[in-house]
C-alpha cells in the first residue's frame, strides 16, 4: 500500500513539517517514490517499508479516524477461541 508522505506527518517519530518529513525518510534510508496525482506529483512510501512503530501508529490513527464501534465483549466466545487448538 502506498501512502503519501504528507499523510504521515507527526506519526511516531516522523516530523510534522513537510520538508522535514522527506529528510527524515532520507536519513532513515527508506525509499520514497514520486507519483503523478491530482494537482501535481506526490511523494509516497510503501507502508510496509515504514519502521514498525511508525507503521503501527499510522494504522492506529487510521482506525481511530474510521470511528468503528468496538462492539461488546463476549467472554464465552473469547475463552473458546483461546482454548482452541491452532
Amino acid at each position: 500500500m502506498l501512502v503519501k508522505l504528507r499523510s504521515l506527518s507527526g506519526v511516531g517519530a516522523i516530523p510534522r513539517d513537510r520538508s522535514s518529513i522527506s529528510s527524515w525518510f532520507r536519513r532513515s534510508g527508506i525509499a520514497t517514490y514520486h507519483l503523478q496525482s491530482i494537482g501535481g506529483v506526490a511523494e509516497v512510501v510503501q507502508l510496509s517499508d515504514l519502521p514498525e512503530p511508525e507503521r503501527l501508529a499510522f494504522l492506529r490513527r487510521a482506525l481511530d479516524a474510521a470511528g468503528l464501534d468496538l462492539g461488546q465483549r463476549d467472554d464465552d466466545a473469547h475463552d473458546a477461541y483461546v482454548a482452541a487448538k491452532p
